[in-house]
């Protein structure tokens, strides 16, 4: 396996590929999309995606330049404002913010958008202030306590004071920020380390892949390498909670709801995603009566490679997932399957690596499991060599109206709800494994393994059929409208 700037070349394992190609091309099956078109206008019509439901709105039928003149005299409402801004999507050209020596492996922006954290293999922590999106600027350099291999994971508390990492070891760091006025040249931030390896299952096996703050930022939740979930409460500086979740790594976790943490996902290489409540787990503290006997409440089944990330839209109902098979799928929590213990998910593809060839489908998603009850299904972008993550777009610009995700081939992907890429921003020829979308304005930054971090940014320069002005009538706008989605298609 060759390496270039982070990026393998893999051998094509298509029959009839092309020796000269260096990525398979992956689309969506005829179901698939049909499938995707259904839930799609279902999703468009419900009011949970978006400023108002597509169809018969008004603005849409008059076309983008009724949202212009509205902005322009301050009578937008907050509907016609999410659907102006989610028609104002990233379009430029990428800007590098900054080049590190190590592959890249999170950047995340905080809760107000006015940092962005980053953290490399070269165990440094980097935060950005962005108070002004368009003018990132670096203001701290944070040297990370020894680990191994990586740092794998961070996140910033809602209100900056602190925040944590975690490594290919038992240990996550929590580093005091006090809210980022510490920030400074000469400034020593103190670090503590908190030890997860009470009574783990395989502590030579041990290694924290994704780690999240509850909603109250009392207590961290962690999946790791020895299948399980770990709770750890900072307070008594203990482990509160811990789980053989899954058959394999535990990938990814997140909460259910960014204001009340009792609902807990977890995502994994056995290719399922569990969901688990707090409120009956709680007691299965070590050491009490019912340790270890704690069972998820129920699961998604679809995928049918290993989980690398899930985000959960905040509101209790909508899961994200990426996975090795390819495909990013958005969930329904109201839509479980019943858990069950021994399952293994079908057409899991034999012998094969995602760190060492292309996924054998250039289908993806075509072979559908009988109890997925995914809403979507994604495919374009390439899940590759290392856990690339995804999430929804923000909920005050766009109404989370839109998916998006990193990828192998250096870009950032972003997906409409009838599962269709309606951008796909090439950011370089390294992978991009993490990519934030600024809660407020229309900016979005990429982190690729090639150490770089590069940001798009809503360019009105750059003229696209989807803001065509001067529509004269409903039908002209649709038509427009459908040349748009398109031109866009890349």
């Amino acid at each position: 396996m060759g390496n270039n700037n982070g990026r393998a070349v893999f051998e094509d394992p298509s029959e009839d590929a092309d020796e000269e190609e260096e990525f398979v091309s992956y689309t969506p099956s005829a179901e698939t999309r049909q499938r995707n078109e259904a839930s799609g206008n279902e999703l468009r019509n419900s009011g949970q995606f978006g400023g108002r439901p597509k169809t018969g709105s008004p603005s849409l039928s008059n076309g983008f330049n009724v949202l212009e003149r509205r902005r322009e005299t301050g009578i937008l409402s907050r509907a016609d404002a999410i659907e102006f801004n989610s028609r104002r999507l990233p379009n430029s050209q990428p800007v590098r913010v900054d080049q590190h020596r190590g592959r890249g492996y999170c950047g995340q922006y905080s809760a107000d958008g006015s940092l962005f954290v980053s953290a490399s293999q070269d165990w440094r922590l980097r935060f950005y202030d962005t108070s002004a999106p368009e003018k990132p600027h670096l203001i701290q350099t944070v040297q990370a306590m020894p680990g191994r291999w990586t740092l794998t994971d961070c996140q910033l508390t809602q209100d900056k004071r602190f925040m944590i990492y975690s490594t290919m070891s038992p240990t996550v760091h929590i580093a005091n920020l006090t809210g980022g006025r510490v920030f400074g040249e000469g400034t020593t931030i103190h670090q503590e380390a908190l030890d997860f390896s009470e009574g783990a299952n395989d502590y030579g096996a041990f290694a924290l892949f994704a780690i999240r703050f509850s909603g109250d930022d009392r207590e961290i939740v962690a999946g790791a390498g020895d299948d399980s979930i770990y709770v750890f409460d900072i307070e008594t500086k203990r482990v509160s909670f811990s789980a053989r979740a899954h058959t394999n790594d535990v990938n990814a976790v997140a909460f259910a709801d960014e204001k009340n943490s009792n609902l807990v996902f977890s995502g994994s290489d056995d290719a399922m995603i569990h969901v688990w409540d707090r409120r009956v787990f709680r007691s299965s503290a070590r050491g009490s009566s019912d340790e270890g006997t704690a069972r998820p409440d129920g699961s998604f089944v679809g995928h049918t490679e290993g989980i690398t990330y899930i985000s959960g839209k905040g509101d209790g109902i909508y899961l994200l997932s990426n996975a090795k098979d390819q495909t990013l799928k958005l969930w329904d929590i109201r839509r479980l399957t019943e858990y069950r213990p021994n399952f293994t998910p079908k057409f899991r593809q034999p012998g094969w690596d995602y760190r060492m060839s292309f996924y054998p489908n250039t289908h993806p998603g075509s072979r559908r499991q009988a109890d997925d009850t995914s809403l979507l299904t994604c495919v374009g972008h390439q899940t590759l060599q290392t856990l690339i993550r995804c999430g929804f777009s923000p909920v005050q610009s766009t109404g989370q109206r839109y998916l998006y995700c990193g990828s192998y081939d250096g870009c950032v992907y972003i997906y409409d709800l009838n599962g269709e890429i309606v951008k796909r921003l090439k950011a370089g020829d390294s992978l991009v494994r993490d990519c934030s979308w600024h809660p407020y304005d229309q900016v979005l930054m990429a982190t690729a393994w090639d150490g770089t971090i590069r940001m798009f940014k809503h360019d009105p320069d750059l003229v696209e059929q989807q803001d065509a002005m001067e529509v004269s009538t409903p039908e002209q706008s649709e038509a427009e409208e459908q040349g748009s989605s398109d031109a866009q298609m890349q």
